[in-house]
């Protein structure tokens, strides 16, 4: 029981989770702003400050509050607080560092903001969680150089959305073109992925039906 008590207790890892517990049906999605909790019932639970502005999951499990990411990976828990009113917040997001990424984001609203500007921001920080504040901040360096008219962020911003495709230098090469006069369906420079003719794919769907 010593070495327990001294050495191992602290090595338990919890339950895996039940069938139950893992069905997509028994999830609940919320989509978090600038504010990093989950309302759940009267009580508000901290999430770390780098899931603002996404959809996470959570469910409730006997007496606990199990939080997902968007793609349902299981990221903490928390114990359901019986006091009403309450605010519960894990130690470990008590000691994240300061991130300053959300303070860009509101000095660019004051200056930029419009009708696409939170769907843009949205894009941004889903396909670059880990370079967001280089992203933003390098925005907010080229509108402050640049300094264009309101109308034209906007609709820079909107294009970006159309063709769902949110990085600087996307929405950079976008307004070079629109300042130049040019607009209707811009051409997309950076195609990451491999297109094939429709030969291709039923050649190889042939092959997998095969195996």
């Amino acid at each position: 029981m010593e070495i327990f008590r001294s050495i191992e207790k602290d090595s338990l890892l919890p339950l895996m989770p039940s069938i139950y517990e893992d069905s997509p049906l028994s999830f609940n999605a919320v989509d978090i702003n600038d504010m990093p909790y989950i309302q759940y019932k009267s009580c508000k639970y901290s999430i770390p400050r780098d899931y603002c502005f996404s959809r996470i999951h959570y469910k409730a499990v006997a007496g606990n509050l199990h939080v997902y990411d968007s793609e349902r990976k299981y990221l903490f828990t928390h114990a359901i607080s019986e006091c009403k009113g309450s605010v519960i917040c894990l130690e470990e997001h008590r000691k994240e560092e300061p991130t300053d990424w959300l303070v860009i984001t509101e000095r660019l609203r004051d200056k930029w903001n419009n009708f696409s500007f939170q769907a843009f921001i949205n894009g941004l920080k889903k396909e670059n969680p880990r370079h967001i504040r280089k992203q933003l901040r390098a925005l907010e360096k080229f509108l402050e150089t640049e300094n264009p008219p309101k109308g034209l962020v906007a609709e820079v911003m909107g294009q970006c959305c159309q063709e769902s495709i949110f990085r600087y230098s996307r929405f950079e090469s976008i307004y070079h073109l629109r300042k130049a006069g040019i607009t209707g369906d811009m051409p997309v420079t950076s195609v990451s992925v491999q297109q094939q003719n429709m030969e291709y794919y039923s050649r190889v769907f042939a092959q997998r039906c095969e195996m």
